[in-house]
């Protein structure tokens, strides 16, 4: 069984963003704005990174538990500044659309201080994620960020594993861990008197259906195996302390007698009490059985848009300047890979066209399952955006898109993609229409390659 204390990392690496509008008009003064600011603001400034965020902003991290206020990004940052003094940070893709900045970012830095119990290490250790944020009036309002501080925290010291022997065992960051730990050892041996030793008299389980469950019930069930588990283990272990009282939250998974996987996440309190920690309440929400990404509802259609593709096409001449570029030859490329168990296919590409112009963008895909289609919703570089339902038909996927423009018209294009026998390429052909479905014009046309499965 392996935890771990996840934080928002690469979030506070960026914290000097800041978008100056949110018209359709101002979309490439605000991008421009987020780069000077990163570049100019040092991150350990924090007077001018609080005047860029509203009194009001709440971050959200990667699970719906994990939000901070602007005054406990602040308290992060500082010890952040302290333990990786020489970090840098990049951005890889940026997109405005009307009040929100998406970015692709990177950062790295050498681990020099003491950071969530661990000493210095020395490493130098990097990540990558995703962070949206919503503007309004000149500040930043809110932020979702999706990282990969599982990779980060290997980095630092392998996980859990790795901190039993580098953190600080006298800290209470690492106590509570450690007790997460006891306490799912405890429930897999029918251990009631060492979970009676974590839990305070008054302790109370609400679960995800509105059941609350009393200390002395939950040690019945625990000591007579009613709710038998083949495996138990808790992840994403976030602590935060408040003088002799904590809040700890992560996601608890389990299998049940049958084999069946389940997982919820929980928000616990805890209270130091003659000098050693007990939990007086525990809040389970959101419980949902794990299921693969291959056995998700839609994965065999959508499984045919994963991987690396090449593509090389060309748009009519007729059309002179469209979201795709101007008239003539384009090459590209685009990565498509499955995300959150296998229930959205994300999809990252990049156009080039024969007079030297480049276009971005990021689409992501997911299946509805009332009625059979993928849908999809598309950003592009330019500020233009699409909306997409796929229908699949034999080997060819039929797409009806409307797309808005940066100027905020909007158009219909019909697609169709044609795929070989084995699925590793494909051509389309795209027609468009300015009136809403009167008259079509044949647009563009490409071939794509798959490189990578």
């Amino acid at each position: 069984m392996k935890h771990s204390n996840k934080f928002s990392v690469p979030y506070l690496m960026l914290i000097g963003l800041v978008c100056a509008g949110c018209s359709s008009t101002l979309q490439e003064e605000n991008k421009a704005l987020v780069r000077r600011v990163m570049v100019e603001i040092p991150v350990n400034d924090w007077e001018a990174v609080r005047e860029l965020h509203s009194p009001d902003f709440i971050y959200h991290g990667p699970d719906p538990t994990q939000t901070m206020t602007r005054k406990e990004l602040g308290q992060m940052i500082s010890m952040l500044v302290s333990a990786f003094p020489d970090f840098s940070r990049t951005i890889k893709d940026m997109i405005a659309e009307e009040d929100r900045v998406a970015i692709r970012t990177a950062f790295k830095g050498t681990h020099r201080g003491e950071f969530m119990g661990i000493p210095p290490t020395g490493k130098t250790v990097s990540s990558e994620g995703m962070v949206i944020l919503r503007i309004a009036d000149g500040k930043i309002v809110e932020a979702w960020e999706q990282y990969d501080d599982g990779s980060f925290q290997q980095q630092l010291g392998g996980g859990d594993v790795a901190l039993a022997s580098t953190a600080n065992p006298e800290s209470d960051e690492w106590e509570l861990v450690r007790l997460q730990q006891e306490w799912c050892r405890a429930e897999m041996e029918r251990d009631a008197v060492a979970l009676g030793h974590i839990l305070a008299d008054e302790y109370v389980l609400v679960i995800s259906d509105g059941t609350i469950l009393p200390r002395a019930e939950l040690l019945r069930e625990v000591e007579t195996g009613e709710v038998p588990f083949t495996a138990i283990a808790v992840e994403g272990t976030r602590v935060r302390l408040y003088g002799n009282m904590a809040v700890v939250k992560g996601v608890v998974k389990w299998s049940d007698a049958g084999g069946t996987k389940h997982q919820s996440l929980f928000t616990e309190t805890w209270q130091r009490r003659d000098g050693r920690w007990q939990c007086l309440a525990t809040h389970e929400s959101g419980e949902h059985e794990i299921v693969a990404p291959e056995k998700a509802p839609g994965y065999q259609k959508m499984k045919r848009l994963s991987g690396d593709w090449t593509y090389e096409g060309h748009v009519d001449p007729q059309w002179k300047d469209t979201a795709y570029g101007p008239a003539g030859k384009f090459t590209g490329e685009f990565q498509a890979r499955f995300i959150l168990n296998g229930q959205f296919v994300e999809e990252q590409w990049e156009q080039k066209n024969e007079s030297g112009g480049a276009l971005r963008g990021i689409t992501i895909y997911r299946y509805d399952a009332d009625t059979g289609n993928i849908i999809s919703n598309g950003f592009l570089s330019d500020g233009s955006r699409d909306n997409t339902v796929y229908t699949m038909d034999g080997d060819s996927l039929v797409g009806n898109l409307r797309q808005t423009g940066a100027d905020g018209k909007e158009s219909l294009v019909k697609a169709v993609w044609k795929y070989g026998p084995n699925h590793d390429t494909f051509t389309s052909t795209w027609d468009l229409s300015l009136d809403e479905g009167k008259t079509w014009k044949r647009w563009l046309t490409y071939e794509a390659k798959k490189v990578n499965k």
